[in-house]
């Protein structure tokens, strides 16, 4: 008889696509990587410097928000 921890592995393997736990390198993470990189390569730190410190105020609270919320789905909902 499966443990919980087994189940629960089970069940999160079935609810995802294979190459979200596959161990096996994805081309789809690569792609994800290289996008992910090109806008960074794109981000000029001067215009966000000269909008002053509300937008970055939004940001800072909209990535805890963020974290926050999917911790608390992490921990006490799945």
């Amino acid at each position: 008889m499966p443990t919980l921890v087994e189940e629960k592995q089970q069940i999160q393997k079935a609810d995802l696509p294979e190459f979200s736990h596959s161990k096996k390198p994805s081309p789809i993470k690569g792609i994800v990587f290289c996008a992910m990189f090109a806008l960074g390569l794109e981000t000029n730190f001067e215009k966000i410097k000269n909008l002053g410190i509300k937008p970055l105020l939004l940001a800072f609270i909209m990535f805890i928000w963020l974290v926050g919320f999917g911790f608390i789905v992490n921990k006490f909902i799945i």
